[in-house]
């Protein structure tokens, strides 16, 4: 559909300001990383999302992430609503898929479904997060959504090993020490 039959595409400025994350998911097949970049339009609302370091650049699966990412950006900006793309997504299941390194999302399904969960977390609705968290019990299998919300461990970005939770603090073997 072009301009003229109605459909319009919100472009993004050339100048843009983002958040960057690293993510970490300890699967059966060891560690798996890489970063988010979300890019937000002058209002602070979401723009565009830049995948990368997953998989070696110019393979199968770093194309297919460019791609998925290139298509989220396209909808974002032509008015989709990020809560529908994210329930959509959060239903995913494959590997690598466990344990991350963030407290705010200590499981996730498939490094889709953490992306729509860290997405929420910055840019949806209080209802929208909610939904995804019971979403993520579903697929975890637990019972008791506090399991999600407060995990026993997390993983250590210094090293990859579990951290675990002491009080106030996340403390790993390897000395490393981030706040709960």
């Amino acid at each position: 559909m072009s301009a003229a039959e109605g459909h319009t595409r919100r472009l993004v400025p050339v100048d843009r300001t983002g958040i960057t994350t690293k993510l970490e998911v300890s699967s059966d097949l060891g560690v798996a990383e890489g970063y988010i970049i979300a890019n937000v339009f002058p209002d602070g609302s979401l723009a565009e999302l830049f995948l990368t370091g997953f998989g070696k650049e110019g393979s199968t699966l770093d194309g297919w992430v460019q791609v998925c990412a290139v298509l989220f950006s396209v909808g974002i900006q032509s008015g989709v609503e990020f809560a529908m793309i994210a329930r959509k997504i959060a239903r995913t299941r494959f590997e690598p898929y466990g344990l991350t390194s963030d407290p705010d999302i200590p499981w996730c399904s498939s490094i889709p479904h953490y992306v729509v969960r860290w997405l929420s977390l910055r840019f949806g609705s209080k209802p929208l997060q909610d939904d995804l968290a019971q979403i993520s019990v579903e697929m975890r299998g637990d019972a008791d959504p506090r399991k999600v919300a407060a995990p026993l461990e997390i993983l250590c970005r210094s090293c990859s090993g579990l951290m675990r939770r002491m009080e106030q603090t996340w403390r790993c073997t390897c000395g490393a020490e981030i706040p709960a």
